[in-house]
């Protein structure tokens, strides 16, 4: 399963960038990229442009986890997906993206969104796929994909 931990757009190579990163994320989807976690970079436009350019073009979903409306306190991403295997095997990929995000990209594209605790945010979301519940999904194997920097 071939995963993403983001920056796909936006820090990609000039021929890319220049044409709105569609060649880079075509090559993704001719991957077949399952899923990827959303990275800074793919809000240094906002959130609108991640959701209705990006998410757009993209045939795999872009997660995260930790990224909340400010208004409503909801989710403004899909925090995860279930990936089923060849074998039968649920597997929830849920993704974050780095806390700092505000300060590495323009904060004035996010002001509608609001960067909460990366571990939290798994946790919650592994607790729910692997509390029994079907109708609120559940996984056999959990993998937490995680944009977040090092200093």
């Amino acid at each position: 399963m071939l995963l993403s931990a983001g920056d796909n757009v936006s820090a990609s190579l000039y021929v890319s960038s220049v044409q709105d990163d569609e060649p880079t994320i075509s090559y993704l989807n001719a991957l077949g990229l399952k899923a990827s976690a959303a990275g800074n970079h793919e809000f240094d436009r906002g959130l609108a442009d991640l959701q209705n350019r990006i998410s757009q073009s993209a045939d795999f979903p872009i997660f995260g986890a930790n990224v909340t409306d400010t208004a409503t306190g909801k989710p403004a991403l899909e925090p995860f997906t279930i990936v089923t295997s060849p074998d039968g095997t649920k597997i929830g990929v849920i993704g974050t993206v780095t806390t700092e995000t505000p300060q590495l990209t323009d904060p004035s594209a996010l002001a509608s969104v609001n960067f909460g605790d990366t571990v939290a945010a798994t946790n919650k979301y592994a607790d729910q796929l692997s509390d029994g519940n079907e109708a609120n999904g559940e996984a056999d194997v959990i993998v937490a994909e995680y944009h977040q920097g090092v200093d």
